[in-house]
């Protein structure tokens, strides 16, 4: 028995792809002479704009406890952790805790 594998399509190169739509950006324009630089820049952009596009979809966005930019760093992205409700309770003052070690041995 014979079992036929098969691969997925290989992608193109990126030059591949500049290539292919430069051509055709060439060819809309009615195939002007001497315009082969415009054409291959503007692909240039329009490929990377795709690119930047996928890259950014396929991104997880971050937990709300690292979503929190630091203000007091100016020019700086640095990701502040967000307190947890347990961690937002207060934590009982040393006074507080000698207070109720009392309590306890005395009763």
């Amino acid at each position: 028995m014979s079992e036929e594998i098969t691969q997925a399509p290989e992608t193109p190169s990126r030059d591949e792809r500049i290539g292919k739509l430069a051509y055709q950006l060439w060819e809309e324009e009615g195939r002007p002479e001497g315009r082969h630089e415009d054409h291959w820049y503007r692909a240039t952009a329009m490929v990377d704009a795709e690119d930047q596009e996928q890259i950014e979809a396929a991104a997880e966005p971050l937990p709300s406890y690292l979503s929190r930019v630091a203000d007091d760093m100016p020019g700086a992205a640095v990701a502040q952790p967000v307190e947890s409700p347990k961690a937002a309770t207060k934590e009982p003052s040393l006074e507080e805790l000698t207070r109720r070690m009392k309590s306890r041995s005395a009763a």
